[in-house]
């Protein structure tokens, strides 16, 4: 009669526990990531929203409507958090006070203004999170 008592227990009450805490448990460093169309990323500059995208070359392009591209001289976007980010040489920098100190992006990673997370790869292909 005990063994029958305890595997009622444990199948009644303490599984059902068990599960919903595995169920629970969330990874927020786990994204699924697709290429972004065109190589592309929204961003803003002085309250005016632009779309950004790289070249083969990895230099930054802009442009207000999606359809006609100009190249960034100052190679600057900002994203939702109003981080300044741009490309130094082989990596990706961001700056936190308005561009006065620059430091290697974390996982070359950055939070648009569409609520979407976007980063590069060493091959400056754009992805995005689904």
């Amino acid at each position: 009669m005990k063994t029958i008592l305890k595997i009622f227990l444990v199948m009644c009450c303490i599984q059902p526990l068990l599960l919903m805490a595995q169920e629970t448990t969330i990874d927020t460093h786990k994204y699924v990531w697709k290429k972004a169309r065109n190589n592309s990323w929204p961003g803003v500059v002085d309250q005016q929203t632009y779309r950004y995208k790289l070249d083969a070359n990895a230099k930054l392009w802009f442009s207000a409507d999606g359809k006609n591209w100009q190249e960034d001289a100052d190679g600057i976007w900002s994203d939702k958090e109003a981080v300044f980010y741009k490309l130094d040489g082989t990596k990706l920098i961001q700056s936190t006070d308005g561009g006065n100190t620059w430091n290697e992006t974390p996982e070359w990673k950055w939070l648009a203004i569409d609520g979407r997370w976007y980063r590069l790869d060493k091959d400056w292909d754009v992805w995005v999170s689904k």
